[in-house]
């Protein structure tokens, strides 16, 4: 597990490397180091995909007001995923950003008969996005719950008042 961010500032991150499982939640408020975090835990998704010849299961939780990646960090993004066409994989990211999942949507629409593609979804609950992924996955939803609340924001809050 890894945790991130001053008082101020807060990231946590959920991996499960024998089952290729990633959980990363952004608090706010914003910090650009938020996505050098999920960039490192990505490696170690990837690495760990391609050891156990699984595909990779995602669940980004982006709370309220968290801002979309810059362009930068998107270029990042897309070349971190363009490095590893071996991979296949399930993101869901939860938002309650109707602008963000009807963009997330979109993308999906275009990418659909794409070579090397991995499913994404966007979802306004996180539990929806759990028994979204426990059905594309062979991960059971009481194991994906369970890293979600491991990820979860107010532990990191908890974490750092120590």
């Amino acid at each position: 597990m890894t945790v991130g961010g001053s008082r101020s500032r807060m990231f946590l991150s959920n991996l499960n490397e024998r089952k290729a499982v990633l959980v990363f939640c952004y608090a706010n408020p914003y910090d650009p180091a938020d996505y050098a975090g999920y960039q490192a835990e990505f490696v170690r998704l990837i690495a760990a995909a391609r050891a156990e010849r699984r595909p990779v299961v995602l669940l980004i939780n982006l709370q309220d007001g968290y801002p979309q990646p810059n362009a930068v960090q998107r270029k990042n993004i897309g070349e971190a995923w363009a490095k590893a066409p071996d991979v296949g994989g399930f993101i869901a990211i939860v938002t309650t950003s109707v602008v963000i999942r009807g963009i997330i949507t979109a993308i999906e629409w275009f990418m659909k008969n794409s070579p090397n593609r991995r499913e994404t979804r966007a979802f306004a609950r996180s539990g929806e996005a759990i028994v979204w992924l426990a059905e594309k996955s062979e991960i059971g939803s009481a194991e994906l719950s369970a890293a979600f609340e491991a990820a979860r924001p107010q532990r990191v809050a908890q974490h750092a008042s120590l």
